[in-house]
């Protein structure tokens, strides 16, 4: 697939995209909800007197934990291209899973391309599995519009994601 836009307008339109989807599910995550199928089919995006507006929608594998429960979850579900690797092995797992997804989400934003592609399921696991992706393009996320990395999603924001992911909200 190729890109038609610059560059530099790629950065600019990406940088606030992903800082939405991440937003929309930290946001998720403090109220103590687990989505459980994040993929770019789950969100919807509108535009509002502010801006663009990020929406998330499908919690039908959505999990809601409260204060004492089991903060480890074992059930096997999910979208099978966006599906963590600690899910497939059946081990227990927390909110990291919507970070993975996350993370593959933003891979397609700046290649493409999916990381993990197979028509047949027990290979596309493997994939996901041996963790094997390959990325040839480059993509800078750098912006020469002001503000565009501003406030509190900047660059370095991003890189922590999954950091962020596996200390923050429900279950951390």
């Amino acid at each position: 697939m190729e890109r038609s836009l610059p560059e530099t307008a790629l950065g600019c339109h990406l940088a606030p995209l992903l800082c939405s989807q991440i937003s929309r599910i930290e946001y998720i995550h403090s109220k103590n909800f687990i989505h459980r199928d994040v993929k770019p089919d789950n969100f919807l995006m509108g535009l509002g007197k502010k801006g663009n507006l990020v929406y998330i929608t499908d919690f039908g594998l959505a999990s809601a934990r409260k204060k004492g429960d089991d903060c480890l979850m074992k059930t096997t579900c999910g979208t099978p291209e966006y599906i963590a690797p600690e899910v497939l092995v059946r081990k227990p797992y927390t909110n990291s899973v919507d970070m993975w997804a996350l993370g593959v989400i933003a891979y397609i934003l700046l290649s493409g391309t999916m990381p993990f592609e197979d028509d047949n399921r027990t290979r596309l696991y493997r994939q996901i599995l041996r963790g094997k992706y390959s990325y040839s393009g480059e993509v800078s996320l750098s912006c020469p519009c002001p503000g565009c990395w501003g406030g509190t999603c900047g660059g370095r924001y991003i890189l922590q994601l999954s950091v962020r992911g596996m200390s923050s909200g429900p279950c951390s």
